[in-house]
């Protein structure tokens, strides 16, 4: 399949996954999720904003016992991580004893999750694993529990599929990589 290439703002963008391959991936992550957790309860921690469309994608192929929480960080601006990590928007729930399973859209240099991964791990969760829907190998810099992975990327940085460029590009259907 061809589609075209898109430029925003002076930058141009090609297509790196359509609509049907993203389903794909998110089918087969619903689906290890689920054999994973079977007989267990989760609860799910969406990281704002980017995650918000994968994670609503793949809660409702969940069949295993779970429930929905959020958090926001702010590490970006523009085509860029900035130096601080700031937490928006903290998690609102205790996560002693539980099965965490932290939903992100995308695993840069990992710095935001080590940071937040420590501020749960005092709180001695029974289990904390991450599901990604990409991932960019060549670019992280931590080590992190990545149970679930969609897909591994190189460096470009990407749009859609609720992943933005300042705030903007959220709602494509497919995602597209900076060329």
């Amino acid at each position: 399949m061809e589609y075209e290439n898109l430029k925003i703002k002076g930058f141009e963008f090609k297509i790196l996954m359509d609509e049907a391959q993203i389903q794909a991936q998110v089918e087969r992550l619903a689906d290890e999720i689920n054999d994973y957790y079977e007989g267990r309860s989760v609860s799910i921690v969406v990281v704002l904003k980017g995650a918000y469309v994968f994670a609503a994608d793949l809660c409702r192929l969940l069949k295993v016992n779970h429930e929905i929480h959020f958090v926001k960080f702010t590490s970006y601006d523009g085509f860029s991580a900035k130096p601080t990590i700031k937490c928006d928007v903290p998690l609102e729930i205790d996560v002693e004893g539980k099965n965490i399973l932290i939903i992100e859209d995308i695993i840069d240099s990992g710095n935001t999750m080590a940071y937040f991964l420590d501020s749960l791990k005092v709180d001695k969760p029974n289990s904390l694993d991450i599901c990604s829907f990409l991932l960019k190998p060549k670019a992280i810099q931590q080590k992190l529990p990545l149970k679930f992975v969609g897909c591994e990327i190189d460096n470009g940085f990407v749009i859609g599929y609720g992943m933005d460029f300042n705030e903007e590009f959220r709602s494509l259907k497919h995602i597209y990589q900076k060329i």
